[in-house]
């Protein structure tokens, strides 16, 4: 009971610290994280609806795109006693799109009875929604990819949109999925955003407003797929 007592208040302990350091900066680079933030809203055309604590020791963002309704939602939260990011972009569909498929590193396919991510020490599943999967004729997206879907001919037509290949491409890491209602682009080990501002040390050498700055392109990456997967 004491052990457990313990660990419960290492965790709170480490997420208080973090949120008094994250004050603490903020208030010494402020105005230059105004500057990035701006960027970013000016660069991707969201707007900031929240970006608040949700449970203890969580943090969530929420910022959405009043012209065509993307959303991204992220939230940092601590498992195992390590902080954890998860990350989603969302676009509702007002009618039924085309195709609906489902397109994921192949190596989140491997994921489907749970293993354990190495960094964060938490479980991860992955598991297909459609039947397959599919062989794309694609040599590049074959390798990497694997495609989930009931109409192989009209995905392979979808993935053939200009520039589509080689947005995905340049992703970190792919788990696209696209149903009746949404286009959803997962990224619940915050790979893509890591990538961009080059891991833990990277993010703590550049700073917030650097990692907000880093943060752009990846947006608009994403927003570009999922504006190509509609056509």
């Amino acid at each position: 009971m004491m052990f457990v007592l313990a660990c419960v208040g290492g965790i709170f302990g480490i997420a208080i610290i973090t949120v008094v350091a994250l004050v603490l900066v903020a208030r010494k680079q402020g105005p230059e994280i105004l500057a990035a933030r701006r960027e970013l809203f000016e660069q991707t055309g969201f707007v900031d609806q929240a970006a608040s604590g949700g449970k203890f020791g969580e943090m969530a963002t929420h910022y959405v795109q009043r012209d065509n309704g993307v959303e991204f939602r992220s939230t940092a939260t601590y498992e195992a006693g390590k902080r954890v990011h998860r990350m989603a972009w969302r676009k509702p569909l007002a009618q039924q799109p085309v195709v609906v498929f489902q397109l994921a590193d192949r190596t989140l396919s491997s994921l489907g009875k749970g293993m354990k991510e190495a960094l964060t020490a938490t479980k991860r599943t992955w598991s297909p929604i459609y039947p397959g999967p599919i062989e794309l004729a694609d040599a590049a997206l074959a390798k990497r990819f694997v495609a989930f879907g009931p109409d192989p001919a009209a995905i392979e037509k979808c993935l053939a949109a200009p520039g589509l290949r080689e947005l995905l491409l340049a992703c970190a890491e792919v788990d696209l999925v696209v149903t009746g209602s949404e286009i959803r682009f997962d990224d619940p080990s915050d790979r893509n955003m890591s990538a961009a501002r080059g891991g833990t040390a990277g993010r703590i050498q550049m700073g917030i407003a650097g990692s907000i700055r880093a943060s752009i392109p990846v947006h608009k990456r994403v927003l570009a797929i999922l504006a190509g997967v509609t056509g």
